[in-house]
């Protein structure tokens, strides 16, 4: 299996390189910056929920006073370590709830469909690449645990037999995003 944080490099780095390729025969020189600033920085928001769960949500929790004291020290490649070892554990997350792809969605069909600022559909592609990468790996390594995150705060929970049906309507929605931002180009 692709180690944590190099299982979003893949599809980031197709996608640059196909998106980049396409604007030096169409646009300027700048065109390619923008797509290689965006998708990573899409790529990055998703993981603000850990973050936000250590700092605010659950700041008495051991993970959270040691991620705090990591970030006072300026630790940042130990901090991501702690988050590669404790991420798995955090089900109470925004961006990665059921509910926070929702929001996604609609503000990822309104900026690929009206908005023609290349950093805007750079990142919000990466955020969706980074949220698909994570529901297909949990998908595959442990739905149960897919399950849990996604509809951490729902009283009913889309049964484990379903998921695959939530990823493959995701899966479509990304696809679908993809088509739109290479059309935009």
């Amino acid at each position: 299996m692709i180690s944590q944080p190099r299982r979003y490099y893949y599809p980031l780095f197709a996608v640059s390189i196909i998106s980049s390729l396409l604007l030096l025969f169409h646009r300027s020189w700048l065109s390619p910056v923008l797509v290689i600033i965006g998708l990573p920085l899409g790529a990055i928001l998703p993981d603000f929920d850990h973050l936000i769960y250590w700092f605010f949500r659950f700041p008495q929790d051991s993970a959270s006073v040691t991620a705090k004291e990591l970030w006072k020290s300026q630790n940042y490649r130990q901090l991501i370590r702690h988050l590669q070892a404790f991420g798995p554990t955090h089900t109470d997350l925004i961006f990665h709830h059921f509910s926070g792809h929702v929001v996604i969605t609609l503000l990822s069909v309104f900026i690929f469909s009206s908005s023609s600022s290349l950093l805007a559909q750079s990142i919000t592609l990466g955020l969706n690449i980074h949220l698909l990468t994570d529901v297909i790996v949990d998908f595959k390594t442990s739905p149960a645990q897919l399950q849990r995150w996604l509809f951490a705060r729902e009283p009913k929970q889309l049964p484990l037999p379903k998921l695959k049906y939530y990823v493959l309507a995701l899966s479509l929605l990304n696809l679908l995003y993809l088509g739109l931002f290479l059309s935009n180009l």
